[in-house]
């Protein structure tokens, strides 16, 4: 061990197991390790970069798989090619596409998303958008919202399905 001018230094000896005594433990340990459980898939389509980054770290950090996109066309791309547990859509998305598009599209070709789905907007000051979000039954977020409130409210959903993905 060298010698340390600040904080402590520890040197820890742990004894080797050997034999069948451990044979249980070690097919367990191994078993978990080749199946590990499944981790919540989520899409979330933002066309701003810097919050789709936020959003993909806030969500990676509790353990969720994310995929991104920024455009609505990308993400019914990876609609067509992956299965998620839940979706995230801006509501407002620059091009002809957006988050109605979108949502569109999960009830014509997966409406069993439809309930796995969290809009999230800064234009809720635009008649057609509080029109499109109080004629629908999914949740919303304004922006800015606080990320422990979005990644709630993804759990939220989450919580209130069987978990299955579609």
């Amino acid at each position: 061990v060298e010698h340390v001018d600040a904080g402590a230094a520890f040197l820890v000896r742990l004894p080797l197991i050997e034999g069948s005594q451990n044979e249980a433990t070690s097919t367990a340990v191994a078993d978990a390790a080749q199946d590990p459980p499944a981790q919540p898939s989520v899409l979330v389509v933002d066309d701003e970069q810097d919050l789709l980054e936020m959003l993909e770290a806030a969500l990676t950090m509790q353990g969720y798989q994310v995929d991104t996109a920024l455009s609505a066309k990308e993400g019914i791309r990876l609609l067509n090619e992956n299965l998620y547990d839940a979706v995230v859509l801006d509501v407002l998305m620059p091009g002809s596409m957006g988050g109605r598009e979108v949502y569109d599209y999960l009830q014509n070709n997966k409406p069993r998303l439809l309930d796995v789905t969290l809009f999230i907007t800064a234009d809720t000051m635009n008649v057609g958008t509080r029109q499109f979000l109080s004629d629908i039954p999914q949740n919303h977020l304004e922006k800015p919202f606080l990320m422990r409130d979005f990644v709630n409210a993804v759990q939220e959903l989450l919580d209130n399905q069987d978990a299955k993905k579609y």
